[in-house]
């Protein structure tokens, strides 16, 4: 058992890591000595009974450690965990949010009640019993991330996963019951022999996942985003649960017979989100959008903005919607809602989600690399001339570039006052992009470079050897039937390597372009100079899968 006294190791490493957590001392900080901070302590712990809400101990640093013992009701907020081992540990009631656990395992520990809140799993294992499976009871994950995780042999009950993102992880022999799961993302995930037969699925996100042997809910999957899309792809020992016979379960193609009547009940219902969905997997856009549209003007009636928000979601993953569909929902909602009495708490609840709806309908495709640049200028707002000339410099580069989609911002009260979304086409268009933004507005060359470095770097690793590679791993998918999940994924990882590669390639046709597009951007750059116009440039970036540079996701000039 470790408490809060021995929860340490004396190594160079932790004190690094804490050295960290204590975070920064500068900034001109009033400095207070260590008897003030203990006697503040003392005073504000009499009045809770939570003793532990003062204690002025860093968080916790556990390195290689195993945990065991009774730790429940106790504090440990914030902490780091990397290959740790909590052995059988009681964990009821224990504080863990916006803690770190990295190649660790938690074996048959009890979380009941647990407040595991905006947690950061890597490489994590919760696994229990071989012979029966571990209950996980009423613990709390919202907001918490879980990549390449695995969860084996649990019975997981009345746990939060709102806004969870589980990212290549694992469900083996688990059952999943009464879990909110409202805004969940499950990416590349694996469900082997999982029973999800009750579950609310509902506005939960499903993208590029296998299964197999694996029971999911009747009533919830035409109102999760992305899975209805999937059902016939999957391995044909997957069920869905049903009430209609003795084994509880009919195959995913009756299932799928049975998606007309879905669609009658639930245009007689008005659940449009279901709806949309249904005509979405079947490649029926026109229908689809009149059900966004239905769906987003009666969640405006009702006053319900969080599940507006998700209409405009569904729109933005769907990625089959055009530009203007997408602008004239949103001007859709913007006058919808400006016609509508919204009281203070209606139209606080309404602005808790415009944003977030806007960038989703305006300025994002999920599917795209997207830029957002932040642009820092010397133009004063009665300066219109200069405004003139800095647009013009603006969309003669993006011109250039050829880009499907941008947007520009101008917030004169800010200090980056331009702001501005580009949407690419794929990884050579968005080096381009930078190359000129970069360049021509700032005169900064560091992108231009830096491909002439990857360009040279590479081109003694891409080869003709792609569709070789593609064959052999065509090959072995064919081969093999036991542990199909594992190997599928190991070929989509080969298959990406083999992307990235074709990426590299089309990068080199830029060796090409990037002198032409450097005497371009030194003339954009003159013309600003010329009018007395400077600029600062920084920007970072989403969608992007792949990115040879780290410059290439976040770089400030």
């Amino acid at each position: 058992m470790l408490d809060n006294n021995i929860l340490s190791v004396k190594t160079n490493q932790k004190k690094s890591i804490c050295k960290i957590l204590r975070g920064v001392t500068w900034m001109n900080l009033p400095i207070y000595n260590d008897n003030e901070c203990i006697l503040a302590a003392e005073e504000l712990s009499k009045h809770v009974n939570g003793k532990e809400a003062f204690s002025l101990q860093m968080p916790n640093v556990g390195l290689g450690i195993t945990v065991t013992g009774n730790l429940s009701n106790k504090n440990y907020r914030q902490s780091y965990y990397k290959d740790c081992l909590f052995d059988s540990t009681l964990c009821n009631s224990i504080g863990f949010s916006g803690s770190k656990f990295i190649n660790t395992i938690f074996r048959k520990c009890s979380l009941e009640n647990a407040n595991l809140h905006s947690c950061d799993f890597k490489n994590v294992s919760f696994v229990g019993d071989k012979d029966s499976q571990f209950k996980i009871v009423s613990a709390g994950f919202h907001k918490s991330t879980f990549t390449d995780c695995t969860f084996q042999n649990l019975y997981i009950f009345s746990c939060g996963f709102t806004d969870v993102v589980f990212y290549n992880t694992v469900f083996e022999n688990c059952t999943i019951r009464l879990c909110s799961l409202e805004n969940a993302q499950f990416q590349n995930c694996y469900f082997v022999n999982t029973n999800m037969s009750t579950l609310n699925l509902e506005y939960t996100e499903f993208n590029d996942i296998n299964a197999t042997k694996t029971i999911f809910p009747f009533i919830t999957v035409p109102s999760a985003y992305g899975l209805l899309q999937q059902l016939s792809s999957l391995s044909n020992d997957n069920v869905i649960y049903t009430a209609a016979n003795e084994a509880h379960e009919i195959s995913i193609p009756e299932y799928l017979s049975l998606l007309n009547d879905f669609e009658r009940f639930y245009y007689k219902k008005k659940k449009y989100y279901a709806l949309a969905n249904i005509y979405i997997s079947q490649g029926r856009i026109k229908e689809s959008y009149k059900a966004i549209e239905a769906g987003i003007l009666s969640t405006i009636k009702i006053k319900d903005f969080r599940i507006l928000r998700h209409f405009c979601k569904l729109v933005y993953l769907s990625d089959i919607f055009t530009v203007h569909q997408r602008r004239n929902l949103y001007e859709n909602i913007s006058r919808w809602v400006s016609n509508e009495s919204l009281t203070l708490p209606e139209y606080h609840n309404y602005q808790l989600f415009a944003g977030s709806m806007r960038e989703m309908l305006l300025n994002g495709d999920y599917h795209k690399p997207t830029l957002h640049f932040y642009l820092k200028t010397n133009i004063e707002p009665d300066e219109a001339h200069k405004h003139v000339v800095f647009l013009t410099i603006v969309d003669q580069v993006l011109a250039s570039c050829e880009v499907p989609l941008s947007s520009i911002e101008l917030r004169h009260n800010s200090a980056f006052v331009d702001f501005l979304t580009v949407v690419c086409n794929d990884l050579t268009q968005f080096s381009q992009v930078l190359i000129m933004v970069y360049g021509s507005l700032a005169g900064v060359k560091l992108f231009a470079s830096g491909i002439k470095k990857i360009i040279d770097t590479t081109q003694s690793i891409v080869s003709n050897h792609d569709q070789h590679n593609i064959n052999k791993l065509e090959q072995k998918k064919l081969e093999l039937e036991i542990d199909a999940m594992k190997y599928d994924q190991e070929y989509k990882k080969k298959m990406a390597e083999i992307e990235y590669q074709k990426s590299i390639a089309e990068l080199e046709k830029l060796n090409l372009e990037i002198e032409n597009m450097d005497r371009q951007s030194d003339n954009y750059k003159k013309i600003l100079l010329e009018n007395g116009i400077e600029i600062s440039v920084r920007h970072t970036s989403k969608n992007l899968k792949m990115a040879p540079l780290q410059e290439m996701v976040q770089y400030n000039q």
